[in-house]
């Protein structure tokens, strides 16, 4: 039994960490795909046919960075509910009132969280 939720929890803390270590700054990928050209265009010089076709392929992996990250953090969203209804499921009649709690104080830190990434976006 331990050594399930171990896995489960590793397999989470892994998740979680491929999301943020790839897409996590998703919200900047307009931004940096801007920089990115303006970078090439300064040190290689590049025509403005050049300029404009790297601009368009900077442009189009940033949307394809975004939908991934907006994949994944639904994925994760999914997976953070399914641990709650299972824990949930264990759980005496009893235990379960506090364990609501726990469960309203983390959903709560969790929009609070969102919502400070989503101030970071504008």
């Amino acid at each position: 039994m331990n050594r399930t939720r171990l896995l489960w929890g590793v397999g989470v803390v892994a998740a979680g960490l491929w999301c943020l270590g790839g897409p996590v700054q998703a919200h900047q990928n307009r931004h940096d795909a801007d920089q990115f050209v303006e970078q090439l265009e300064k040190k290689l010089h590049l025509t403005p046919d050049q300029t404009t076709e790297a601009q368009e392929i900077a442009e189009q992996t940033a949307k394809q960075r975004r939908a991934l990250y907006d994949q994944c953090n639904t994925q994760l969203q999914q997976l953070q509910r399914s641990k709650f209804d299972r824990i949930e499921a264990l759980l005496t009649p009893d235990q379960r009132p506090e364990f609501s709690k726990i469960r309203a104080k983390h959903e709560a830190k969790q929009q609070e969280k969102a919502a400070t990434r989503a101030k970071k976006q504008r």
